[in-house]
């Protein structure tokens, strides 16, 4: 009795697994079928907007429309959060930057700032392309730029010629400005870099130790001669020329393109009133005569002159196209000529 009683125990619990196993299975195909029926969904709503977009203009519209939609507004959020980004940082920099020169940081804070180690006088020679002519005693073939650092944290530079003297174009006090991840001496809206033996402008010039200047004071020795300077471009007027230099290079010479053939005028080129213009006066009549008075009609009439004004561009650093402003014949005799002599100091 006993035997048998195990031997049905036995049965039941292999029928139990058994079961287990069956029901372990259908649900495995259960699974499988849910997922066929999944895929059989996808397949069917892909085919359906295949063949939407393919046989429906408007539907293919729409649907470009919501894409690119999507993709603007996803393009705006990054931006925006690059944006949120970039400020917070920038007021960081800003918190730990005593000094900047830029447009948006007007608080010049020098205390922090230490120069002890690159104070000194820095130059970067250039050699013109042809020499100029700035006086009747003074021919240049070649120019310096030149830098000072003072121990009072200032800056100054200088142009520096053996018979143009020398000419300050800017001083400033020093301070610190973070460009680009990076802190930098910065003065007069120019960044620095020292060495040990230069001073680099950032994205510009390298200019070395200069042992060969004792000193600098602004001394100029050539008389009736302006210097204007914008950035490194420097613009000379002289009484009979107009010149435009940067680096090495003679941008602008007024006479390579206009002879003076004539008249009396020691002073020819005059700087205008009008901000960066100049007025110049050619005369092309082949004797010392400014106007005639007593001219014979009977005679061939002649040009006398012509009053051309020039303006420079300061944005661009290159000087405009020159443009006439009065043309006189021999015909006009001398009623116009007190006039025009107006017309060049305007």
């Amino acid at each position: 009795m006993t035997k048998k009683k195990k031997h049905t125990s036995d049965i039941e619990k292999v029928s139990e697994e058994f079961t287990l196993v069956q029901e372990e299975i259908n649900k495995d195909l259960l699974n499988e079928n849910n997922k066929q029926k999944e895929k059989n969904k996808t397949y069917v709503l892909f085919v359906s907007l295949f063949r939407n977009l393919r046989e429906n203009k408007l539907y293919f519209l729409s649907f470009v429309i919501t894409v690119f939609s999507i993709f603007l507004f996803s393009i705006i959020k990054v931006q925006e959060a690059e944006g949120i980004y970039n400020k917070n940082n920038l007021e960081v920099d800003k918190s730990n930057v005593p000094v900047s020169k830029e447009e948006n940081n007007t608080n010049v804070v020098v205390d922090e700032i230490d120069v002890s180690d690159y104070i000194g006088i820095y130059s970067k020679e250039f050699v013109l392309t042809t020499p100029i002519t700035v006086s009747e005693t003074c021919k240049v073939d070649s120019y310096k730029l030149v830098y000072q650092v003072k121990k009072d944290k200032t800056i100054t530079k200088y142009l520096y010629n053996s018979c143009i003297g020398t000419i300050q174009i800017w001083s400033d006090k020093v301070g610190y400005i973070s460009s680009g991840g990076a802190r930098y001496i910065s003065a007069n809206k120019v960044n620095y870099l020292f060495s040990p033996t230069s001073m680099k402008e950032v994205d510009g010039e390298t200019y070395s130790t200069d042992n060969t200047i004792s000193s600098l004071k602004n001394n100029k020795k050539v008389k009736n001669v302006d210097f204007y300077f914008y950035g490194d471009n420097i613009v000379i007027r002289t009484d009979t020329n107009l010149l435009h230099l940067k680096g090495s290079n003679i941008n602008y010479n007024l006479q390579d393109k206009f002879t003076n053939n004539g008249g009396n005028l020691k002073k020819t080129v005059y700087k205008a009133g009008a901000s960066n213009q100049f007025n110049f006066i050619i005369f092309s009549n082949g004797d010392d005569n400014t106007c005639y008075s007593n001219y014979d009609a009977s005679t061939e009439d002649s040009l006398v002159y012509k009053i051309y004004s020039i303006k420079y561009d300061s944005e661009n650093n290159s000087f405009n196209t020159e443009k006439e402003l009065v043309t006189r014949y021999k015909s006009d005799k001398c009623e116009n000529y007190e006039t025009d002599l107006k017309i060049l100091d305007e």
